[in-house]
């Protein structure tokens, strides 16, 4: 048995990944939301510059984290903010950490509700999508990490067949002077754009400080997290130049353009609703995303308090994560403002700033005391 965090985490996750199942889980984890609402929509068809420059942002974030994760081997991010900063203060900042995650999970459930009430059943309740999307993370959650990542394995790779086969079926309809002039807005707006692709979802990654010690090889998670958002990256800018290439201009009128785009497949002899590609896509990568955030929401209180099982934390967890999605905007208006104002600060502060002032201190500190093993 490992030491350092790693005994004190037995009795609450026993599973263990490989590096490839992290870049996996992180890759759906990534798609998430953003196979419906693709980051950096404000730069026009500048959008796919917004993606590549907000990745790399992204990826200076995971190297701080990372850098963070690998000179404490074996402890979640709980369990390190405890050790650099003394275990009053240090829990004081894991429950603000674990608020984050818990926070974002209720922004997931609230991308999903929205979606399925404004195209796909319109008459339905945001109720009853969201309880539908707990109660199936909510069963993920109870079984463990091993379980999440293995619903990856194959819930993945499915949607990056849909991905890639609905991208080449747009090829036709694209229209190659829609992505002109290039660099049409201000390059300061182009950054700010482009931030707001870096913390949603590349910065997101940053939860992961709670999945790295469960990695087989914990020097691995560096190099993995980084594969993962390279080919995040890639596959958000498929969905990107679709939406650009097919709709040109006309994607501002649109909510969710990479479901307009599909919509408007027109392949001769073949009369299918091609939508229903974006809804599956939604639906496996949506329940990824908000598995990762609730497990570790779960995971996270579960060591700031000591608990002995994960389990009692489950259900309320997830009934709280609901309420908050309902009352935290009053329509999808307001929650698609917050995205692109308020949040570039709000998650910046704890994709960037925590991280980065935990990996000073600790370096000033010169912990861990004990050798390092990664």
């Amino acid at each position: 048995m490992r030491l350092g965090g790693w005994c004190c985490l037995s009795y609450l996750e026993q599973g263990k990944i490989s590096g490839s199942q992290l870049v996996i889980l992180m890759v759906g984890f990534l798609l998430g939301s953003s196979v419906v609402i693709f980051p950096g929509q404000a730069a026009r068809q500048d959008a796919w510059i917004a993606i590549i420059i907000g990745a790399v942002e992204g990826g200076i974030f995971a190297l701080i984290f990372t850098t963070l994760a690998r000179r404490f081997p074996g402890k979640t991010m709980v369990e390190i903010l405890e050790t650099v900063f003394s275990p009053y203060l240090g829990k004081l900042i894991a429950v603000i950490f674990v608020w984050y995650a818990f926070h974002d999970g209720s922004f997931v459930i609230r991308n999903f509700t929205d979606f399925f009430t404004t195209t796909v059943m319109i008459e339905t309740p945001n109720i009853v999508f969201a309880v539908l999307l707990t109660i199936v993370a909510a069963l993920a959650v109870g079984n463990g990490l091993e379980v999440i990542t293995r619903c990856s394995l194959v819930l993945v790779p499915l949607t990056v067949l849909f991905l890639l086969v609905t991208f080449l079926a747009q090829l036709s309809q694209v229209e190659w002077t829609n992505f002109l002039p290039v660099f049409e807005i201000p390059v300061w707006q182009l950054l700010k754009i482009s931030h707001s692709a870096a913390v949603f979802p590349f910065g997101e990654t940053v939860f992961f400080l709670m999945v790295f010690p469960f990695l087989n090889r914990t020097k691995e998670c560096r190099r993995k997290t980084v594969i993962g958002v390279l080919l995040g990256a890639l596959l958000i800018n498929i969905i990107a130049w679709g939406g650009i290439g097919v709709l040109g201009p006309t994607r501002a009128l649109f909510t969710y353009p990479a479901y307009e785009v599909v919509k408007m497949f027109n392949l001769p002899f073949i009369n299918t609703r091609f939508e229903i590609i974006v809804v599956i896509n939604f639906l496996t990568m949506g329940f990824l995303k908000l598995a990762v955030l609730y497990y570790v929401t779960v995971l996270g209180l579960g060591q700031i308090f000591h608990l002995r099982s994960l389990r009692p934390l489950i259900i309320p967890i997830g009934i709280l994560m609901i309420i908050l999605s309902i009352i935290n905007f009053s329509g999808i208006t307001e929650n698609f403002e917050f995205n692109t104002t308020s949040n570039l600060i709000y998650s910046t502060f704890f994709q960037l700033v925590i991280p980065l002032i935990t990996l000073i201190v600790a370096m000033f500190r010169r912990l861990p005391r004990r050798e390092r093993g990664c």
